[in-house]
C-alpha cells in the first residue's frame, strides 16, 4: 500500500496482478457463451462464410478457434464486477474523498474502465508504455503539472490509482469474506 504514493507507476501493476492470480485460480474453468466466442472470433467467422461455409459451420469453427484462449481478460473484469461492493458507488472512503466524483469512473463504465485497465497494464508489460499520468494521481492538494491536463480536460480520465485501490480491495474483502463463510466447518452439534 506504500507504494501508492510513493510508486504509483509500480501499485496499478501490483493490484492488477493480485485480482488477475486469483481470477485465473477461482475462475479456471471459465468460459463465456458461444455468442461472445463468434463475436471474439468475429474475423474467422466472417472468413469462413465468405469461403463458402454454412452460417452454422462458420460459428462451430468460430467457437472452436476460441479453445486455447485463456480469457484473461474477461476473468479479471468478471471477478471485480461481481464482488465489488455497493458500498464503492455510494460512499466516500479516506482516499478518495478529496477527489471529485467527476474524476472517479461510475458504475455504468465500470466494466469499460476496467478494459481499459487491463489493456494498460498490457500496453505496460508488453510493450514497456507507460500507464496514463492521470493513474499516478493520489488525491493529495498538489498534482504533478503532467497530470492536471488529463485530470481536467473534457476526456473521460485513466482511473487513479487510489481508486483502483478501493475497488480492489472491496471485490477481494468481499470475495474472500464469502469464501471463508461458505466453508466453516459445521461443529457435530449442530
Amino acid at each position: 500500500m506504500e507504494l501508492l504514493h510513493d510508486r504509483p507507476d509500480i501499485a496499478y501493476p501490483t493490484l492488477i496482478s493480485s485480482v488477475e492470480a486469483l481470477a485465473n485460480a477461482v475462475l479456471d474453468d471459465f468460459q463465456p457463451d458461444d455468442e461472445a466466442k463468434v463475436q471474439h472470433k468475429r474475423a474467422v467467422y466472417d472468413s469462413a462464410v465468405a469461403l463458402g461455409l454454412s452460417e452454422d459451420n462458420a460459428r462451430k469453427l468460430a467457437i472452436a478457434a476460441c479453445g486455447s484462449k485463456y480469457w484473461a481478460t474477461r476473468k479479471f473484469k468478471k471477478l471485480l464486477i461481481e464482488n465489488v461492493a455497493d458500498s464503492v458507488w455510494t460512499k466516500s472512503d479516506e482516499l478518495s474523498h478529496r477527489m471529485s466524483t467527476a474524476l472517479l469512473p461510475t458504475k455504468e463504465e465500470f466494466e469499460k474502465v476496467l478494459g481499459h485497465i487491463y489493456q494498460a497494464r498490457s500496453k505496460a508489460t508488453h510493450v514497456g508504455q507507460p500507464f496514463p499520468i492521470s493513474a499516478s494521481y493520489t488525491g493529495g492538494p498538489s498534482i504533478d503539472a503532467r497530470a492536471a491536463g488529463s485530470l481536467y480536460g473534457t476526456d473521460r480520465i485513466f482511473p487513479p490509482v487510489v481508486w483502483f485501490e478501493r475497488i480492489v480491495h472491496s471485490a477481494l474483502s468481499d470475495f474472500w469474506k464469502r469464501a471463508v463463510t461458505c466453508r466453516r466447518p459445521v461443529s457435530p452439534a449442530q
